[in-house]
Formats: C-alpha cells, structure tokens, sequence
C-alpha cells in the first residue's frame, strides 16, 4: 500500500480535529476525530460538498430537536420518535441523497 495524498488529508483532519475539540474542551475529543474520519472524501470539491451538506442537515435537526424539547416530552421514546421525523424530513427535502 502507497502513502497518497487521502491518507495524508485524513491524517491532518484528525489531528485538527483532536486539537480543536481540546481547545474548545469538547469531551471526549475522540468523538471529533472518529467524524473526521467518516467526513473524508475522495476529492477537497466533494469534501466541502459534504460539509456544507451536513451543516445543512445538522442544523435542521437541532432546531427541530429544540423545538420538540420544549414542546414534548424528554423521554427516550420522544426523542427516538422525534429522530425518525428528521431522517425521514431529511429524505423528503432530498438532503439525505448520496455525494457523488
């Protein structure tokens, strides 16, 4: 196996990703590292395709996880309710579909 330019842009990204979530004392910071590592892909264009695309979604989800929050209960079987409606909003407003 040959040392290529996606290992090294996966290794930068977790690294970064570890230093950041120290300096922001986010715990654990294992938790940033493990998303880096999910959000590489092949090419810096689809990349930042992707991360636009999550801060998208991401930003959905908690709004709608706030609202839920004060307006339903806190309980496990709510919030899983309330997760199943933004994957399944996600999908209908076609921000679930596949990077390619």
């Amino acid at each position: 196996m040959a040392f290529g330019a996606r290992m090294l842009k996966t290794g930068i990204a977790v690294t970064l990703s570890l230093y950041i979530s120290s300096w922001l004392h986010f715990s654990p910071p294992v938790i940033a590292a493990v998303a880096a590592i999910f959000a590489m892909q092949p090419s810096i264009y689809r990349s930042w395709r992707y991360f636009l695309e999550q801060v998208q979604t991401n930003t959905l989800g908690a709004v709608i996880a706030l609202l839920a929050g004060m307006f339903f209960s806190k309980e496990p079987i709510a919030i899983g309710v309330v997760c199943i409606l933004v994957i399944m909003l996600c999908l209908k407003i076609k921000m679930g579909k596949p990077s390619g």
